[in-house]
């Protein structure tokens, strides 16, 4: 009998869409981190997601009542992270998603 392999193995080893996969939700979660600390604490603390696809950032709160304060920051957040980046951030959207829990 085979011993079996750990989670961390089989994302690490052959399967290159596992691999593709994880490397794609470290990168979300570093953009929520970049995004977050753009914001003031009280803030930053209700970003439950963030997505970079081609020059459009959206970010997800945990509230309607953040999403609209969230909108007030767009500027700096999208400045903070152009630089980080590299690349212009041509749209900002802010949607609502409850934190899972």
């Amino acid at each position: 009998m085979h011993k079996p392999r750990s989670l961390s193995e089989l994302i690490h080893g052959a399967a290159p869409r596992l691999q593709h996969l994880s490397n794609r939700a470290k990168t979300a979660l570093a953009l929520k981190e970049h995004v977050r600390a753009t914001l003031p604490q009280s803030l930053a603390n209700h970003v439950t997601a963030a997505a970079l696809r081609q020059q459009e950032l959206t970010v997800w709160v945990d509230s309607a009542a953040f999403c609209a304060r969230l909108r007030f920051e767009i500027p700096r957040v999208r400045d903070a992270l152009a630089q980080a980046t590299g690349a212009p951030i041509e749209r900002v959207r802010v949607k609502v998603q409850p934190e899972t829990g």
